[in-house]
């Protein structure tokens, strides 16, 4: 758990403990310590000190695993009736994500991972009438692999999301008086 995350500090008084974060932007094909297929990591210095200010530093290294375009999930259709707010930005209708420690993270508009981008196109066609569909062309492009329309590395990905707009009630009007 988190626990091991926190280093054990052990003194004969009383003593305080602090850290500061030291992020490292990695490039495509950068490896630190022997990890690889790395993003990122974080440098953090430990630093304990007791009541009478002696202190003693410690490293740790907090790795963040590169994603790539077949980790990322695409936002579900979505339907919108034309008498609600007709709002069809991606923070309403969904965007695409990654998911890590049970939390979605969107990745539109970028969102801190440089090495994976995403994008959009709407197309609009009419159904019937008061009714028309949005075909929103996701694509996801990840600029640390080749680009190729072939498994086992297809990149860029793309994904259409159906956006729905009905109109599905009548009008609304008070009679004028006989």
């Amino acid at each position: 758990g988190i626990d091991i995350a926190y280093p054990d500090i052990t003194d004969c008084s009383n003593f305080t403990s602090s850290y500061v974060d030291t992020w490292f932007d990695l490039p495509c094909n950068g490896s630190i310590n022997g990890q690889q297929d790395i993003s990122a990591y974080v440098q953090r210095k430990w630093t304990a000190t007791d009541q009478w200010g002696n202190s003693t530093t410690c490293l740790q290294y907090l790795y963040f695993h590169r994603l790539h375009v077949d980790d990322v999930f695409f936002p579900d259709d979505y339907s919108i009736n034309c008498g609600e707010n007709l709002n069809t930005n991606p923070s309403v209708t969904g965007a695409p994500y990654v998911e890590a420690f049970g939390i979605q993270w969107p990745i539109f508009p970028g969102a801190g991972f440089c090495e994976m981008q995403s994008a959009y196109v709407d197309q609009i066609l009419p159904v019937c009438d008061g009714t028309y569909k949005i075909l929103r062309t996701w694509t996801v492009l990840d600029w640390c692999i080749p680009t190729s329309p072939f498994p086992p590395f297809t990149n860029p990905r793309y994904f259409i999301q159906v956006i729905k707009i009905v109109d599905e009630t009548g009008p609304v009007f008070t009679c004028p008086a006989n």
